[in-house]
Parts: C-alpha cells; structure tokens; sequence
C-alpha cells in the first residue's frame, strides 16, 4: 500500500510548519482561490513568512474557477526556476490544479483542503477540461496532507454534502468495477474494493452528523475519502471510486461548460447519478438469468465432444465405459475437473441428439475447423496420455 503523511486536527498547521522544518523546505508557492485564501490560505501565508520562510501566493479569480488550462496556465506561469514545494490550499480544483502543475514542474506538493468536498485530495490523477473535454491526466499524489478540523468543520453545507455525494459514489463505482471484471475480465482487486466501499458505508451509517456539521462526523467523512483517494492511488487507476456515476457526472460538467451555464459541484452531481445507477442496479434484480444472457450476449458456441478428437489429449473412451450425462431442470453449462466446459441438457431436451440450446449458439460443421485449429496451435503436446479407439 501506498502511504503519506496524513494528519487531521485542530493544530494541524503546527503539524504543517514541522513536516516543512524537518525537511528543510525555505520555498513555497501557495495556491488557492478566492475564498479559499480568506479561510485559509492567508493564514499560512502568514505562518511561513513569520518563520522566515519564501512563500509566493497565486490567487486564482473569476465567477468560477475552474481546472482548464487558462488556470493551469496562470499557476504554470506563476513559477519559477526556484526549487519551490507547492502547497494546494482548497478543494478539489484547487488540488487539481496544483497537482498537475508541481508534477509537469517537478516539484512536490502539499494539500491543505479547506472542505471535505471530493475524494481525489491523495489521487494521483487530475481531472481537467482541455478544450470542453473533462479528462483525467495522470500526475502524483500530495507529499503530505495537513486538514485543519475547524476549518473543514466550518467549510459550506453544500460543500460537505458533495463530499458525502462522492464517497457515496463508491457503492455503484464498486459494483460497475466487479460487474466489468464478472463480464469482461477487467482488472479488478477484491481487497481495494472492499477498502473502497467500506469507506462509503461507515460514512452512509452516519448521514445525519455528517450533515449536522459535528466535528468527529466531519473527519470521519474526510477520512473517508481519503482513503478512497489512496484505493486509487494503490490500484494505480480510478475503478475503486468511479462508475457510471463519475461518467454522468463529468457529462454534465461538459455539458454546462459548453452552454456557458453556472457549474455544480462534482460531488452533488455524483450523488444525484449514484441514484439514478443504483435504480438501475435494482432493476437487475428483478431479471432472470435467461433475461440477463440476452442483454449481455454469452461468449459461448457448443459444438460436439466428437469434434474435439485429435486435439492433444483427447481421444474416444474405451469399449465398454459408462458415460452419464447431467440433466437439469433448465440447460446449463458446468465446469468439470479437466477444466472443460460441459453443456447439461434440459429434462426437455433428448441428450442423444445432435447439440441443440435456445441460449447458446451451436457452431455450424463448416466453423468448426478454423476454432479447432486456433485451440490446436495453443496446447502444449500432452505427453503419457493413452488414446483408446472408438468402441465398435
């Protein structure tokens, strides 16, 4: 696992100032954004300079600011050849923001949120607009985070509710990631998704003091998603903490962008998206299996056992050998100890005919050869195996 300092509380700039001090740290620039600099950023600006400390301030303005690259430029811009550590003083953009721009520069960064608001302050991605298209762009997690507790505490009410409404996010991004890993054999991790959704289920537990604005509620929730941040950052991608739920999400960021209409937070568009997927999840469940193949299409064909002859290993059984067919109650296909796939006919269905299914595609004679060849020229020659002709 993936680890950084983390340390939430009511000194937390204290813990701040002594991480910089015991790693030598003299050049800072400080980003942050208009309100962001009045919470906060003022204050460590402050500090560092009372400590005789360098500290270079960008303060980003405008009706709303957003990671693109007008305000990626102006942070680039604000650089220079000094060997400076960024610190990222704000939430999500903000942090987005600084993260891409310390990693192009080589430089490393701290974060210093200023609201529980979004689950990507340890990420190692940034997601950006370039040219109206929100995209994630890989870059590094934070060298440290430092949260001051009665500043997130105090941070808006909407701004701790699209906190929640991200960390919630993860219980559909959860079941997308297994659903895509069951169908498509994705890249999956069992014990980063239960990390990640365990995160959003102490959280669920608890909606009410969360919303209450109580302080140990309110670090529950920031270590919440923290630790979705660092499920992303050990899985190297964002499938522990982002589904369907982030595509709608970031859809309708592009889509107010481009209408030139007032954004909404990303963690409130996560949230009202996490309903409309978890409906569609409950749907799911009130389908059958057969219903299910049809909508996912099974990457299946039968063909007779007798077709396999003269593929490495396999041969006729000896004269006289029993052989027993499974029947259930509907057709299945089971998996037997050689490994094989093996089609169980229906009570309904005569097991001496020629193969026949109404869910599974029956390959054709003349499509047979080109498979069989492919499987031929993928096996190993299996040696010390005794071929036995076909009984009379």
């Amino acid at each position: 696992m993936i680890r950084f300092p983390v340390y939430l509380g009511d000194d937390a700039l204290d813990r701040f100032l002594e991480h910089c001090a015991e790693r030598g740290y003299r050049s800072f620039l400080l980003a942050a954004d208009e309100n962001t600099w009045q919470v906060l950023g003022r204050r460590v600006a402050a500090l560092l300079e009372e400590a005789d400390l360098d500290v270079k301030t960008v303060v980003l303005s405008g009706e709303e600011v957003v990671a693109d690259a007008h305000y990626l430029t102006e942070v680039m811009v604000a650089s220079d050849p000094s060997e400076r550590v960024f610190l990222a003083v704000g939430s999500g953009t903000i942090t987005d923001i600084t993260r891409l721009v310390s990693h192009r520069t080589g430089a490393v960064f701290i974060s210093l949120p200023t609201a529980p608001s979004v689950d990507g302050f340890a990420s190692i991605g940034a997601p950006v607009v370039l040219r109206g298209i929100k995209q994630t762009v890989l870059a590094h997690p934070p060298e440290a985070l430092f949260g001051d507790l009665s500043v997130l505490a105090a941070a808006p009410a909407p701004m701790i509710a699209a906190g929640f409404g991200d960390l919630l996010g993860k219980i559909t991004s959860v079941a997308d990631w297994r659903l895509g890993a069951l169908l498509y054999d994705e890249p999956y991790d069992d014990d980063i998704a239960e990390r990640s959704l365990a995160a959003a289920l102490r959280c669920a537990d608890r909606a009410e003091e969360i919303g209450a604005g109580s302080p140990e509620a309110i670090r529950l929730l920031m270590e919440g998603l923290i630790e979705s941040g660092l499920c992303m950052l050990d899985f190297g991608e964002s499938r522990p903490a982002s589904g369907a739920e982030h595509h709608a999400s970031h859809f309708w960021e592009m889509k107010l962008l481009s209408e030139g209409r007032t954004g909404v937070l990303h963690g409130a568009k996560v949230g009202i998206a996490t309903g409309m997927v978890a409906e569609r999840y409950a749907l799911l469940r009130t389908i059958d299996r057969e219903e299910a193949a049809l909508a996912v299409g099974i990457p299946v064909a039968l063909l007779p056992a007798r077709a396999l002859i003269g593929l490495p290993g396999i041969g006729f059984a000896r004269a006289g050998a029993a052989v027993f067919t499974l029947i259930f109650e509907a057709e299945e296909v089971v998996y037997a100890n050689s490994g094989a796939l093996l089609h169980c006919p229906s009570c309904r269905m005569d097991p001496q005919q020629a193969p026949k299914s109404d869910f599974f595609t029956v390959m054709r004679p003349d499509q047979r050869p080109a498979l069989l060849k492919a499987i031929g020229q993928g096996m190993a020659p299996v040696r010390n195996v005794r071929k036995v002709p076909l009984a009379a």
